[in-house]
This record gives structure tokens, sequence and C-alpha cells, in this order.
């Protein structure tokens, strides 16, 4: 081969594989641009990046550091207006009937002993009484309200409901105008303390019926019945029923359907001495046992006073609160 072929060999050679500007000896490696850092918004907050070391002296940052907090939130919940349960309409106080102040003045012991009972009863779960009579005008709204003043004066809260949607009497003989009553409450979705009234003063609340007469029957198949009366059960030391007279086996059948629905807990059975004779309160009350009602105990009323052998007037009269009949050998008070 001449030195000519070999000229061209070598020039073939590095035409065909040129060095780059790297592999050239003492040539310096490019370096890739650099960028430059995006610039906040204004109004934003600045964080800074920490630069981490290998070297295992230096503790490790902190995450808080590099992320702070943000500030809480502002949101809260809005407060409620009132509970459900509370009394939207409030009175200084009721006009409560004479008739009541002078039972419990003339039976003040009477009194005492039966809401000593009645707190006994409580401290069991027993907070769902009603208070019954054997006809129309025997009392029962009058001590129905006595009895709720004598509990309030403790210092428990009673609650009141009328339960006589044939003849509701219970807030207009306290010279009150119900605007609403529960039975507003079984046809809608109000809550309950649209139909509560609260006697500030006297410590007492009512729960009226203000709507057209109805049919026991029809209370004892409400659904919203239970809901209410358990509410009441829950938020008041004493629910007492002012309920209608129970006169009739198919008034007493239908009384017993609404008890059980709203778990009554104990009747109280009115006697009025005047127009009631004992075999008379016998039978009513073997009535009211067979239909499943709690039946408790009598109460006397217009009981003459002791000084006086004639029978007492509407104005004179006292009630003896849960007395047992000792003729009587078919119930017995508990």
């Amino acid at each position: 081969m001449t030195t000519l072929d070999r000229a061209f060999i070598k020039a073939f050679e590095l035409s065909t594989a040129p060095q780059t500007a790297a592999t050239r000896k003492g040539a310096e490696a490019p370096r890739p641009p650099k960028a430059a850092p995006a610039k906040p918004p204004a109004g934003a907050p600045s964080f800074r990046a920490t630069e981490h070391s290998d070297r295992s002296d230096q503790p490790p940052v902190a995450h808080d550091a590099l992320c702070p907090p943000l500030p809480p939130s502002s949101f809260a919940p809005r407060p409620k207006n009132y509970e459900s349960f509370r009394a939207l309409l409030e009175i200084d106080r009721a006009a409560w009937p004479a008739a009541c102040g002078e039972l419990l003045v003339r039976a003040g012991r009477d009194w005492d002993r039966f809401t000593e009972q009645l707190i006994e009863r409580m401290g069991q779960g027993q907070k769902c009484v009603a208070v019954a009579s054997i006809a129309r005008g025997d009392g029962s709204t009058t001590i129905s309200l006595a009895l709720a003043k004598h509990m309030a004066a403790r210092g428990l809260r009673p609650v009141v409901v009328d339960v006589n949607p044939q003849n509701p009497t219970l807030v207009g003989s306290c010279g009150i105008s119900a605007h609403s009553g529960w039975d507003d409450l079984l046809s809608s979705e109000l809550p309950l303390g649209e139909a509560l009234i609260t006697a500030v003063e006297d410590g007492v609340t009512l729960l009226p019926w203000r709507g057209p007469a109805v049919a026991v029957s029809q209370l004892a198949g409400s659904i919203r019945a239970p809901g209410i009366f358990g509410t009441l059960r829950e938020h008041y030391d004493l629910v007492l029923l002012d309920t209608m007279a129970l006169v009739g086996q198919t008034t007493i059948a239908d009384f017993a359907s609404f008890a059980a629905a709203v778990r009554l807990d104990a009747l109280y059975l009115i006697h009025n001495v005047r127009t009631t004779s004992p075999d008379e309160l016998i039978a009513a009350s073997s009535k009211l046992r067979r239909a499943g009602l709690p039946l408790a105990a009598v109460i006397e009323n217009f009981v003459p006073p002791a000084s006086s052998g004639e029978p007492a007037g509407p104005n004179e009269s006292k009630a003896a609160p849960a007395r047992e009949l000792a003729a009587s050998g078919d119930w017995r008070s508990d």
C-alpha cells in the first residue's frame, strides 16, 4: 500500500466520525440553561425552599417550617333561634282558677302526700300521668292545674296536656288564648315548641288542644303522637294529661289504645262524692282496669269540710288525692 492510499484512508475515517466538543481533549461539557424562578402573584404568601444536606449532624427540617399552617377557617354554624321543645309563647303568669288555690289550701297535707307518691314514681321513670273523671264536671282540669302548681312550687318542671278533644278547656280556664295546639302538630311538621305555652313565674307549661272535636280513636292512630309525648317525657319532669270523661265502653277502649301509644304510666280517677256512689266508682274502676289502663288510685273531689255534714259547694270543696276505697275488694291504691 502506498503512502497516498494510507493518507486517503485516514482522511476518510476523520470525515465519517467527527469528534464532538465534549470528547475533544480539554473541552468543557455544556451546562443546561438555568430556569428563572416564577414570581408569585401579588398578595400570595411566599415560601422559601430549604436546602437539604447530606451531613448527618444537621437536624432534620420540620414540616411546619416548609409548609406553614394555614389560618383557621372562619366558618361557624349558625346559632339556633330556639330549641324545638321549648315554648315559643311565654307569659308572665296564668290566671289560675280560684278553685286551684282553695284545693291546695284546704287539703295541703293530702297534696303533699300525693306529691311524694308522684316523685317516687318519677324516680322509677314513671313520668306520664293522667287525671280522668267518670263524668263531666268532676273537676279534672282544676285538679290537673292544681297538681301542676304544687309540683312547680317544689322546683319540678310539669307540663299539662289537654287530652280532651271533644271539649278542650285547659288554657281557656287559665285566661289564655292559644294560637296553636298539639292537634296542629299531628297534621304537620311543626316543632313541638310551636304549641307550648309557658307561664314563667308559675313554672308551669301548657300544651293545649285548639282544633275541632275529634274521636279519641284518631289520637290513638296518630303517627306523631308517640314522638310528641316521648319528647315531653325527655325534657319535662312530669307529663300530666287532663283527659276527657271516661264514659262508655268505646271511649274507654279508645283511650286505652291512646294510653298504650304514648306510654301512660299511671291513671288517677276522680271521684265526685256528690254525684257518684261508691258502688258506681267500683264499677267504673273495674272497667278501666279490664281495658288495661294503669289505674293507680282515686282522687276524691267535692269532699265536705269536716265541720259540716252537708255536701260542699263548688267553692267549698277539697280534694283528697289517692285515697283508697276501704269497701272495695276489687282494686287497691298502689
